[in-house]
């Protein structure tokens, strides 16, 4: 779940220590690029290496983390350096390197010493223009289009339907559902695309899938002026409806012939997709969850704070401590949602509650006995954001004795359905990967079994 505390911290950090005299700007810049390589390749523990040991006490690695992938992750693909600039004051060198991506940029601010040791690092989003990558050539046999579709006439959303070659018959068809954050049609998070991956590996099997940019995505200033008014049903709920009757409406597609696969918060609300709208032909989740999103994100504090622990100081420590029970507190209120007496605008969780109510109606487990439709569940043994432990047994329980859901455990997998480098971060989604071919061969699989 993107939403959860291991992405969304801080925006930046600015750490200033150290002095000396300024060093050769060519060998600022050299080094800057060194350690702009080492975050993009998710080496926090390298960078902080660099530092002095003022720059390594000031700051534990879960921080850098953090503070890299709240800026980083939403950009797509790295593309180049675009610029490096170079200052010296006081005998401090200061190098700001503007890094481009897909989708926009980033300013990496960063200190040196005259032993070229890092005193201070800043980072923060980047306004940048970069020339229009050219486009991956799609393999053959399958074609895209572009379509348009709106659930509200005045946000209009964009997406892609990837159809196989010569079709002489109407298609079954998949809408693929974003997880939680905004993000745009590929889901992209660093240089992994889950959802193209998913799109291109069905239509290769003759499937047709519909792909689009999020609401909140396109239109950031209309999710903003919503403030507490803004629920799961206007960020996700009632766009789903609209891609699903643009399928139906599409002659190419048998219109009883259409699923939905939800990812991560897509897979947490598929059952009420399924409930809401009988005529599905069935479901798939992947990476979901059957528990409401807030226990989501107690867990992966709760890990979190069990592996960072170790690296604080004592002071470091205190402000952790104080953290976690303010999240213990949160979550303690927001179990009893339904019995509480507060106003949609206040936060828990830094959310607004009335986005919360939105959960708690729209929960799996409230939705999971009328969703009747066929239903796979695919999970990632090595997910570290959706819990496989708890989270796939839920599914397992409450599909036991359905004769048309089928439960399946992924080795070495994680939330992305891509092969785990080993990590147990979001580091682990900076290494550019596919979705293994063996989650998309089983979503094929289940989708020509129920086509009927």
């Amino acid at each position: 779940m993107k939403r959860g505390i291991l992405c969304i911290l801080i925006t930046g950090i600015l750490l200033l220590a150290g002095c000396g005299q300024a060093a050769d700007p060519e060998a600022v810049s050299g080094r800057a690029a060194q350690i702009a390589q080492m975050l993009r390749e998710s080496k926090f523990s390298e960078v902080l290496a660099q530092g002095d040991a003022a720059f390594q006490a000031a700051l534990p690695e879960y921080q850098l983390q953090q503070a890299w992938c709240q800026v980083a992750l939403g950009l797509g693909g790295y593309r180049e350096i675009v610029d490096t600039s170079i200052t010296s004051q006081g005998g401090d060198a200061q190098a700001v390197v503007t890094l481009g991506y897909e989708k926009g940029g980033l300013a990496l601010t960063l200190g040196f010493d005259r032993e070229m040791l890092l005193t201070g690092l800043w980072v923060k989003s980047a306004d940048v223009q970069l020339a229009a990558a050219t486009p991956t050539p799609l393999q053959s046999g399958i074609q895209e289009e572009e379509v348009t579709f709106a659930a509200d006439p005045a946000l209009p959303l964009s997406g892609t339907l990837t159809l196989p070659d010569g079709q002489e018959k109407p298609l079954p068809a998949v809408v693929l559902v974003h997880g939680s954050g905004q993000s745009d049609r590929d889901e992209a998070i660093g240089p992994n695309k889950p959802f193209r991956d998913i799109a291109h590996a069905l239509a290769a099997q003759g499937i047709a899938v519909l792909r689009y940019d999020k609401r909140y995505y396109t239109y950031p200033e209309a999710g903003t002026a919503l403030d507490s008014d803004l629920t799961l049903r206007e960020e996700v709920l009632d766009d789903v409806a609209a891609a699903v009757q643009l399928l139906r409406a599409d002659e190419r597609i048998a219109p009883t012939q259409v699923f939905v696969l939800g990812h991560s918060m897509g897979g947490m609300l598929l059952p009420a997709i399924l409930a809401e709208d009988p005529d599905l032909a069935g479901g798939i989740s992947m990476a979901g969850s059957l528990r409401p999103l807030w226990e989501i994100s107690y867990d992966q504090n709760q890990e979190l704070a069990k592996t960072i622990e170790p690296q604080l100081n004592r002071q470091q420590a205190a402000v952790l401590q104080q953290q976690m029970q303010q999240v213990e507190s949160d979550v303690a209120v927001l179990r009893s949602l339904s019995a509480s007496m507060l106003g949609n605008s206040e936060t828990l969780l830094g959310i607004p509650v009335g986005y919360w109510r939105s959960v708690e109606e729209y929960r799996g487990d409230r939705w999971i006995d009328t969703a009747t439709q066929p239903l796979l569940v695919l999970q990632g043994e090595a997910d570290f954001q959706v819990f496989p432990d708890t989270d796939y047994p839920l599914w397992q329980q409450a599909l036991d004795g359905r004769d048309n859901a089928r439960c399946v455990l992924y080795p070495g997998l994680n939330h992305l359905m891509m092969p785990s480098s080993g990590r147990r971060d979001t580091g682990d989604y900076q290494f550019q990967s596919t979705v293994d071919t063996q989650v998309t061969d089983d979503i094929a699989e289940f989708v020509w079994e129920n086509v009927g």
